[in-house]
């Protein structure tokens, strides 16, 4: 007997032990019948047992554990019991644990019954009219409940006993369990069934659903691989295969690849899975046709040698011997026949183009792997199929073993046995030319142009890679190469390769050029030689001695000349490239000596984040805190963010009591969203100590690109958006983008609705090579009905007791109340490069955020003792209107033989806030509500008469500042920056001023690898208050000063695709604003409705975050924040943030058969906060908790082609109760219900 058939029988027998249990069941099915039938449902069912095994466990868990602190819980309160044993112990919470499960099937009325009958011992008829049911009712339930049967169905009993064995041991373990319930202590059983039965179910629930739908988001990622794991043939890393097929032909199956084998007696089928095959077909005596299939199509054999690579895009066919003729998938009518010599490939909708095939793609099957002329963007896919044959990162050894080419025209296959597989133990790699041929400049130099370089001496490496920068080329060598060397560095007129040529004398290395603009470095070898393009100088030919060293890493120099970073759109990407927030130097996450979390283009479309609220609640170390249905705060490490920046231009400071429009701001029009924490005084001046917010707009593009979405969701949520770019002129160097998004939504609140509209154009234009010039505009507008204000519901009732929690529909609001928002952008940039070095920056933004508010709400102790109300009227009309103008200048300079960065500015601010206020009793007005529990909204609105208060406040910030990056060494950078800022706000209520003030900043970075950085960073801010933050005597609060101190790690992956960081914070606080509860629970100050005191405060924490490609096709952004802020006397503050709070957004992109179709999940959770607040009726403070809880969020995509795609994502999907705000003037704030949208969307 075979082991096969050994393991089988053994699992059978377990299998009849344990009475077919399903997951034994699919786990046996899986192992012991055919694999080649039915894959795909053998592993469907798989996981759909394991998942529902998962709830079962977690259900068990959660009632076991509820069930022991019952239970020691009734033992503490009742020390007169008997001394009980362990194991009696363990037998009593077992029979407890089945009777609650047991009892748990019942239905709910007779449970009930049940209980009052055995646990409180009740007679029938009080039963009855406990429940409000008949006598008889009661008798039934009991005689169900108990047991007792009719002759009838004693009779069935007996006759379904004897069908199995298993029935009847489960009517035996029945009457034992009843039998354990008769024995179990009453003082014991009766408190703690009563709590377990009467626990709500659905908590339980939550936690299984929880779960499974954790379960579903691995098992989803694992989907992908399981047609590789039931795959007739499959290869590991390293190996390749050879095949002898059932008709006599021959298959090479390289590493890491998949395929299937289905010959019937019609046709000779092979499935390629993943990876890549190499056929040799023989001729068939039933003369069956011969075909491969991918998910992209069909490939059919015309007497052929033939070779198909499978990609995510694409199926790619070189054909050797014969021809192929290609059909796609959705179009199998539109054939095409590949003949000997050449190549192609199809993907679903169509075949390309046939070409003339590079036959040195085969040459795998001799051990080699030849690059040929490859451009650059695909040098990403080689490195990938690179490591298709060893474990862990490669690099790519740079050769010209021409010599070598000529002798590949055709793979040889391996003289190998048929079960015979080769592992390979070193990947052999040639490089024909340069994985560079496609430059990234569009104004490169040519090799023979001179200019005029300065590059430090120093280290040979850095020197290169800064006259490449230079020289505006791709490079490309070894660093390696480099190790050891120094130079004296250049200064004056070149060419680049009399610059090259004076940087690599002495020293073994010489310069190739791949292409006009694309060179390498190598190593010179004295017995051959060849011509440098454009040169005399002599260059030897690099052999495949190189091949020795496995471990070399090509490295490719490029250039970015964009002040703000790296375009996020389009990349795919959860994690972002080069950024400028933090110093307005252009630095990856990893160099910049603060942590900063950035949501990409991508993440906001794959979760649906329309608005900048949605945006900030997946932002890591976030809090969104709603005051009413308009109006939210955002909270990073215990502060209130009140920085935005646009497009890094700072905005003057927000307003949060009379909102304006910034956080209603519509996401359509930017192509990332920037959060950088902790203070950033060295570019906004003022704002707060927690973190700025900076908003990148879209860019124009070259290339034309549109596209369309519509969407529908939940409370008749309407949107449709429309982005629009391209070229304006032949010559492309005039470029425009528009983009307008509308958005009608009604909300889980009755009667609330709202309206937004925005617009977006911009348009850039190339100056000549050396300046671009930018300008734009944007408009948004808010629209809501029923608006809530300051708080949807009251937290005390006119005896000052706690009103229960409301339904969450409930609304504060009349129908007439209603505060619209907008805002209105003009901005135009100038940028203007010098030379390779220096360049200078002139920005300027016009904006106007305005407020309409007409509100009328229930605020107070509501409901009287008699169920009315009162509504309290009040109308504020403003705008803001603000300029803002910055030039800088950035660059490079030498000191102590080494090239550091600098950058030069200077900015000024000014704002005019004006704006009318009605508050207080409205004469003559009637806000009487008779039923506060039937308040529908309908009441009249008041007679507005004259203004209350006014506000006519001017604001004026400016100031210069300098940063700097000093390179110190090659692993140490030193960031020093600071800032000269004065400020003065004026307006009715008097006047805060400071002047020349100073703020420093200092970074430093250390590279402990080339992957790995340690950094710390100290940075300070101040914040002047505005008028809003009054004290209960309505003096404005002295401004708020802070130092933030920050060290941690950094990691940044080898290919950039994936960051990471770890952070130790502390921030030192001046004067926080803290509400005074005491006043606001009562207010008696006509001038003042809500009052704040000063406070010093102390703020320590840890962020870890990490964002981008975790996995091969696996998106990640997450991140975990603690964070604990206390008073000078130690005392907890700003209690309602939570100290602990967890967020990780998902993305998951199949390939193969699943291609396509995208799914992903994002997870927030957060542990218990809560707010202090003072109870005006009962004259005390009260403590509001809101409990720990978790948000989970769905999504899935789906690509039909190039064009059109579909999209659904459910929010919330546990439905889950909790607030966003609680306290605020004593009211709270519902977050939202379970949801969803669904959405369409057309590209061009």
């Amino acid at each position: 007997m075979t082991a096969s058939k050994i393991y089988c029988f053994i699992v059978r027998r377990f299998y009849l032990t344990w009475l077919q249990d399903p997951f034994l069941t699919t786990l046996i099915q899986w192992h012991c019948t055919s694999f080649r039938a039915n894959k795909i449902h053998l592993v469907t069912r798989f996981m759909r047992n394991v998942i529902e095994m998962s709830k079962g466990l977690m259900i068990n868990w959660i009632q076991r554990k509820h069930i022991e602190r019952a239970y020691l819980d009734v033992l503490a309160l009742q020390p007169e019991l008997e001394e009980i044993s362990p194991e009696q112990h363990c037998l009593i919470i077992e029979s407890l644990l089945e009777v609650t499960q047991l009892l748990e099937q019942l239905p709910a009325v007779v449970r009930d019954t049940f209980l009052y009958a055995q646990l409180e011992g009740l007679k029938y008829d009080e039963i009855a009219v406990k429940l409000d049911i008949s006598l008889s009712s009661v008798k039934r339930y009991m005689k169900k409940a108990q047991g007792e049967l009719s002759p009838q169905e004693l009779q069935q009993l007996l006759i379904w006993q004897q069908q199995s064995s298993v029935h009847a041991k489960v009517w035996q373990k029945m009457q034992q369990l009843h039998h354990t319930f008769d024995q179990l202590p009453t003082e014991v059983a009766r408190p703690i069934l009563k709590q377990s039965i009467s626990s709500s179910w659905r908590k339980r629930r939550h936690y299984m659903w929880v779960l499974a739908g954790l379960s579903l988001l691995y098992l989803g990622y694992s989907l992908n691989q399981q047609q590789q794991w039931t795959a007739d043939y499959r290869t590991k890393v390293g190996e390749i295969e050879k095949i002898k097929l059932p008709d006599g032909g021959e298959l090479y199956l390289d590493s890491a690849s998949a395929i299937d084998l289905d010959y019937s007696a019609k046709q000779r089928n092979v499935v390629l899975r993943k990876g890549q095959i190499w056929i040799k077909t023989a001729k068939d005596q039933q003369q069956r046709p011969f075909f491969v299939q991918t998910q992209h199509g069909q490939m059919q054999a015309l007497g052929t040698e033939f070779s198909v690579e499978l990609d995510s895009k694409q199926s790619w066919v070189f054909v050797e011997q014969g021809a192929v003729k290609l059909q796609p998938q959705r179009h199998p009518t539109q054939a095409v026949i590949v003949a000997a010599g050449q190549q192609s490939y199809l993907n679903r909708e169509q075949v390309a183009e046939v070409t003339s095939a590079d036959l040195t793609r085969n040459s795998w099957t001799q051990g080699w792997m030849i690059v040929n002329d490859l451009p650059f963007m695909l040098a990403v896919t080689y490195k990938l199929d690179i490591n298709r044959y060893a474990q862990g990162y490669w690099g790519v050894m740079v050769s010209l073993a021409l010599q070598h080419a000529k002798n590949l025209k055709k793979p040889k296959p391996y003289k190998i046995s048929r079960e015979k597989k080769m592992r390979y133990s070193v990947m052999h790699l040639l490089v024909l030319s340069s994985m560079l041929g496609v430059s990234a400049f569009s104004h490169a130099e040519t090799a023979l142009t001179q200019k005029h370089y300065q590059v430090a001496s120093g280290d040979l490496g850095q020197a290169l890679s800064n006259f490449a920068l230079q020289s505006n080329i791709a490079l490309s060598f070894d660093p390696k190469l480099t190790q050891g060397y120094k130079t004296n560095g250049l200064s004056g007129s070149f060419d680049i390769a009399q610059g090259f040529q004076q940087l690599l004398k002495d020293t073994d290395l010489q310069l190739v050029q791949q292409s006009p603009r694309v060179w390498r470095i190598e190593r010179r070898q004295m017995s051959k030689t060849t011509t440098v393009a454009n040169t005399a100088t002599d260059s030897a030919v690099a052999t495949n001695s190189h091949v020795d060293n496995p471990a070399a890493k090509l490295e490719t120099i490029v250039v970015t000349a964009n002040q703000l970073g790296e375009i996020t759109e389009n990349s795919g990407s959860y994690t972002p490239g080069k950024i400028a927030t933090a110093t307005r130097l252009v630095l990856t996450p990893k160099e910049t000596p603060q942590t900063i979390s950035v949501i990409t283009r991508q993440l906001m479309d794959d979760f649906q984040l329309n608005n900048i609220d949605q945006v900030m609640s997946h932002t890591p170390g976030i809090t969104v805190s709603a005051y009413d249905s308009e109006r939210t705060s955002y909270y990073s490490r215990g502060f209130a963010i009140n920085n935005f920046q646009y497009d890094g231009i700072p905005s003057t400071t927000r307003n949060v009591g009379y909102a304006a429009g910034n956080t209603l701001s519509d996401s359509a029009i930017y192509d990332r969203i920037e959060v950088l924490k902790g203070a950033t005084g060295l570019l906004t001046g003022v704002g707060s100590l927690g973190a700025t917010i900076n908003l990148v707009r879209k860019k124009p593009t070259a290339e034309t690109q549109a596209s369309l979405s519509l969407s529908a969701g939940s409370w008749n949520n309407y949107r449709a958006m429309a982005d629009v770019s391209g070229s304006l002129n032949d010559e492309q160097s005039i470029r425009g983008r528009f983009v307008a998004a509308g958005q009608d939504k009604e909300s889980f609140m009755d009667r609330y609705e709202r309206k937004s509209a925005v617009f977006y154009g911009i348009v850039e234009a190339d100056l000549g090579d050396k300046t671009l010039v930018t300008l734009g505009a944007d408009y948004q507008n808010n629209d809501p009905k029923a608006s809530t204000w300051s708080g949807s519901f009251p937290l005390f009732n006119g005896a000052g007791e706690r009103n229960p929690d409301p339904d969450r529909s409930f609304n504060n609001g009349a129908n007439w109340s209603e505060w619209k928002q907008y805002t209105r952008t003009i901005f135009a940039n100038v940028h203007h490069k010098f030379n390779d070095d220096w360049a200078l920056t002139l920005q300027y933004d016009h904006k106007i955020n305005g407020y309409d508010a007409t509100l009328g709400t229930i605020q107070g102790y509501y409901p009287k003792l008699d169920g009315s109300a009162n509504l309290w009227p009040s109308q504020y009309i403003g705008r803001t209107v603000s300029d803002s103008l910055e030039l800088y200048s950035t660059g490079k300079f030498e000191l102590l033989g080494r090239q550091h960065d600098l950058v030069l500015g200077a900015s000024g601010a000014y704002s005019r806030w004006k704006g009318k206020d009605w508050y207080g009793g409205m004469q003559g007005y009637d806000s009487h509500i008779p039923d506060f529990s039937q308040w529908d909204g309908n009441i009249a609105q008041p007679n507005w008469g004259e203004p209350n208060a006014y506000t006519h406040d001017r604001t004026t910030q400016y100031g210069a500042y300098a940063s700097t990056r000093l390179n110190l060494a090659d692993d140490l950078k030193v960031l020093l920056g600071t800032r000269m800022i004065n400020y003065k706000m004026k307006g009715l209520q008097g006047v805060v001023e400071e002047k020349n003030r100073f703020i420093p900043y200092v970074g430093v970075v250390y590279d402990i690898t080339d992957r790995v950085s340690a950094y710390a960073s100290l940075s300070d801010i101040f914040m002047p208050y505005d008028i809003w933050y009054k004290s209960s005597t309505n003096k404005i609060l002295d401004p708020d000063e802070g130092k933030n101190y920050e060290g941690g790690f950094k990691f940044q992956s080898d290919d950039a695709k994936l960051n990471a960081s770890i952070a130790y914070f502390e921030i030192h606080e001046s004067n926080r604003a803290i509400e005074d509860i005491v006043y606001n629970g009562a207010p008696s100050n006509p001038a003042v409705d809500f009052a704040w005191i000063g406070a010093k405060a102390k703020t320590k924490g840890v962020e870890i975050e990490a964002s981008g490609e975790v996995f091969p096709n696996v998106q990640v952004q997450s991140g975990y924040t603690y964070k604990q802020i206390k008073d000078n006397d130690g005392e907890k503050i700003s209690t309602w943030e939570p100290e602990h709070q967890f967020n990780v957004s998902t993305q998951y992109k199949f390939d193969q058969q699943l291609d396509g179709l995208s799914v992903g999940g994002n997870v927030r959770w957060q542990n218990h906060g809560w707010q202090t607040v003072y109870n005006n009726v009962k004259k005390r403070s009260e403590v509001i908790d809101q409990k720990a809880f978790v948000l989970v969020d769905l999504m899935a995509n789906y690509q039909f082609n190039e064009q059109l795609s579909t999209a659904i994502n459910l929010n919330n999907i546990f439905d889950q109760h909790y607030f966003t705000n609680i306290g605020f003037y004593n009211s709270g704030v519902y977050g939202e219900p379970r949801n969803f949208m669904l959405s369409v969307k057309y590209k061009y």
